[in-house]
């Protein structure tokens, strides 16, 4: 018997090994990432106010994705697909909400940004009418 159908401890180990090489992967390419974003935060150094202030031409200190999707098709000559807005919706919002708020925008697109208290405190009514 084998000590309640896990395997032996060589095989328990050796499956250990295995998924812990792979968190080991997925981390290392989280790092990668991050600093793949961070390099081109600081080669393009994309003024992220004016171009939240083009998106969200209400001035409500939000937008949705698919107000995003429409400035990118006007703006920048190509469509995104849905799929893909679901990714770039939780790299600008951590998937937190329908809509990118300014401030994590502006963290998403700047390497270093301050948003100024008024600002935020604006943010956090808008946040309180929409959760009503």
């Amino acid at each position: 018997m084998n000590g309640g159908g896990f395997g032996s401890v060589e095989e328990r180990k050796l499956q250990q090994l295995g998924w812990l090489e792979s968190l080991s992967e997925l981390f290392l390419g989280i790092l990668r990432a991050e600093g793949d974003l961070a390099y081109y935060r600081e080669k393009y150094q994309l003024d992220a106010e004016r171009i939240f202030q083009d998106i969200d031409s209400m001035r409500v200190g939000y937008f949705y994705m698919n107000r995003f999707s429409h400035w990118i098709s006007v703006n920048c000559y190509f469509t995104l697909a849905d799929e893909d807005l679901i990714y770039i919706q939780e790299g600008l919002n951590g998937g937190n909400s329908h809509c990118v708020h300014k401030e994590d925008f502006l963290k998403s697109v700047n390497s270093e940004v301050e948003v100024p208290e008024d600002e935020k405190a604006e943010e956090s009514v808008v946040e309180a009418e929409e959760q009503e």
